[in-house]
């Protein structure tokens, strides 16, 4: 079938009619765009801090961090001999470093980078506000990230609450320049109220932010669309939270067609957040128990992450692997347990290589993809893989909660919970199986069921002869 990538009117028919031509046409669309922008000439006379963000917008993440890394010890040495002209530009450096660290999950440094950020802003802040204080509160917001992906979470949301006031002051002042900041503000603090379980707080928060992505996606769609997607996105998870559902299941909804309009417009620039707004579709149909589906929007994000992995991998390979871990349970869901089971090993593939390359990064996925393992096993009646898997899954945990346990004891607690239902499906296994001979001998001469302690067993034993057989 033949398309046009800038033909924007036929999608949506494309769509209706044809379902997996509309996938192929999206798929191929992007992977166009990918091509055709690798073979642009490159500008040698942009600066680093240019150049750092669209080398990791292709993938190149650590390239791009290069890149601010020099720019930074550039304005170190600027500042360090002309600190009123050029501590401005190190702390900016500073904040955009943070974010590249980040990237690449080198977590503990992108915090201090943006720690040291916000130090200075503060003081500039407080000498010149009307120059600062919009620096100083978006780096608050970036140092909220930081902190929580620290586990430091009650930190995090003190330190979004400030950059949240500010905004505020800011855009009662000025509406048109500092409303926005004040918006993506509040979604931040929405995800930061959620963690600490402050649900309703946080569904405040979405609510008043989704209203003002609204006005300014009708004046400016080009812009503002991605983020009210993006808030939509949130606020389903916050409806879902309080339990209100259906009312949860229309945002994300819209948000996915709003994704729609945009990955058709630009595939390569908005195709993996459509793929990420399919997959969070296919879970809240699943909590309505609308699973056939959920099961076809997962798999439709599945099909567009493949394809984009295949291309670059470096960026799209961990969003592969966490849709699959979610198809597997879509799959579960609707009973095709031993496809589930497919689904979550290709995903440990996955998580496993990501794990040996940055084991801090990623350890927590692939133990939590071991956990789902051990489940889907256990649906196929292979009880001892299973206990495997949830083994080496606790193990993980144990570790990770060692270095951080207030981002992962909770994780660990839950591991052993799901070990001991392992264990609970091995034993009762094991007297299923025992069960098939000792009805036929007397009670004085059956086997017991003790002489090995069941937690303990890594194989099913043979049923023993009955000597009256």
């Amino acid at each position: 079938m033949a398309y046009n990538c800038d033909n924007r009117a036929s999608w949506t028919a494309l769509w209706r009619r044809h379902p997996s031509s509309y996938q192929e046409a999206l798929l191929s669309c992007a992977a166009a765009a990918t091509l055709t922008r690798s073979r642009l000439p490159f500008d040698q006379h942009r600066s680093r801090s240019e150049r750092q963000q669209p080398l990791s917008e292709v993938g190149r993440l650590e390239e791009g961090l290069a890149a601010i890394d020099e720019a930074v010890a550039i304005r170190r040495t600027l500042a360090r001999a002309n600190p009123d002209t050029h501590l401005p530009g190190l702390a900016q450096a500073l904040n955009n470093r943070s974010f590249r660290l980040s990237e690449v999950r080198r977590l503990d440094e992108s915090l201090a980078a943006i720690d040291e950020a916000v130090g200075y802003f503060r003081t500039f802040a407080q000498a010149n506000p009307d120059t600062h204080l919009p620096h100083l509160a978006q780096a608050l917001n970036n140092l909220a990230h930081g902190l929580e992906a620290a586990g430091r979470m009650e930190a995090a949301l003190a330190a979004i609450n400030e950059g949240v006031s500010y905004y505020r002051t800011l855009a009662e002042a000025h509406p048109d320049t500092h409303l926005p900041g004040l918006a993506a503000s509040l979604n931040n603090l929405s995800n930061r109220l959620a963690e600490v379980g402050r649900y309703e707080e946080s569904l405040a928060a979405i609510d008043e932010a989704v209203g003002y992505f609204r006005t300014f996606a009708q004046a400016n769609p080009d812009t503002h669309l991605p983020h009210l997607a993006q808030a939509l996105n949130n606020l389903a998870s916050r409806l879902t939270a309080v339990q209100r559902l259906e009312e949860g299941l229309a945002a994300i909804h819209e948000a996915v067609t709003v994704r729609r309009t945009l990955a058709e417009a630009n595939p390569e620039a908005h195709l993996p957040d459509l793929a990420q707004a399919l997959n969070n579709l296919g879970i809240q149909l699943g909590k309505v128990g609308r699973f056939e589906e959920g099961l076809a929007a997962n798999r439709e994000g599945v099909n567009y992450y493949r394809a984009l992995a295949r291309v670059t991998p470096h960026a799209h390979l961990p969003n592969l692997a966490v849709l699959l871990n979610n198809l597997s349970n879509r799959l579960a869901e609707v009973g095709r347990y031993e496809e589930g089971l497919a689904a979550i090993n290709e995903a440990i593939d996955y998580f496993r290589m990501l794990a040996r390359a940055s084991p801090d990064a990623y350890l927590p996925d692939l133990a939590q993809a071991l956990t789902s393992q051990a489940t889907r096993l256990r649906e196929v009646e292979r009880q001892d893989e299973g206990l495997t898997a949830i083994r080496e899954a606790v193990n993980y945990y144990r570790a990770l909660a060692g270095a951080n346990p207030d981002t992962h004891l909770p994780d660990l607690a839950l591991a052993l919970n799901n070990l001991s239902v392992q264990l609970a499906a091995v034993g009762l296994h094991y007297t299923v199986r025992w069960s098939c001979t000792t009805k036929a001998w007397p009670p004085s001469a059956r086997p017991s069921t003790t002489t090995v302690p069941w937690p303990e067993l890594t194989r099913t034993p043979t049923c023993p002869t009955s000597p009256w057989h």
